[in-house]
């Protein structure tokens, strides 16, 4: 299985680099994984007009790097899975959508409706509110559990 995950903007913090690169290196056992970081876009007023044209760049370096395959977004007002139904979303895709998936994270104002348009699948992490390094790491970990409950391995207990 193949993975690209697209994500907004760069850690900033050690501990979430470590987190990431850890849960990357744990990953990469089981599938090929590519990361793509595109720039996050300063916000100099925070109405409505000035988000919009964030995330209008943002969604323009983001569909410049999106490639055909099964496309997963991280949305806030996607459905949420337990850790199980992710694995065996992960096993659909292997079986019946060749196998290459993309997953986005957005940045602090979330996607563009016209990435949002791309997805195959929209989920959401939780109905609370996490930062988007957070939000990084989180699904790295849960990616890395999928993987381990579709091979049955121990870590998911």
């Amino acid at each position: 299985m193949k993975l690209h995950l697209i994500v907004v903007g760069k850690l900033k913090t050690r501990y979430l680099k470590e987190g990431c690169d850890d849960f990357l290196t744990r990953c990469s056992h089981d599938l090929h994984i590519t990361l793509t970081e595109v720039p996050d876009q300063p916000c100099r007023k925070e109405n409505d007009a000035e988000i919009l044209k964030v995330l209008e760049k943002e969604a323009a370096s983001i569909l410049k790097v999106l490639k055909p395959s099964y496309v997963l977004v991280w949305d806030v007002a996607g459905q949420a899975l337990s850790s199980e139904d992710l694995a065996q979303t992960f096993q659909t895709i292997q079986s019946h959508h060749g196998g290459s998936m993309t997953m986005i994270i957005g940045g602090s104002y979330g996607l563009h409706p016209e990435v949002l348009a791309q997805a195959s699948l929209r989920l959401s992490l939780s109905k609370m509110t996490y930062p988007h390094g957070l939000a990084r790491l989180i699904v790295l970990e849960q990616t890395y559990r999928a993987l381990q409950i579709v091979h049955h391995r121990p870590y998911h207990k």
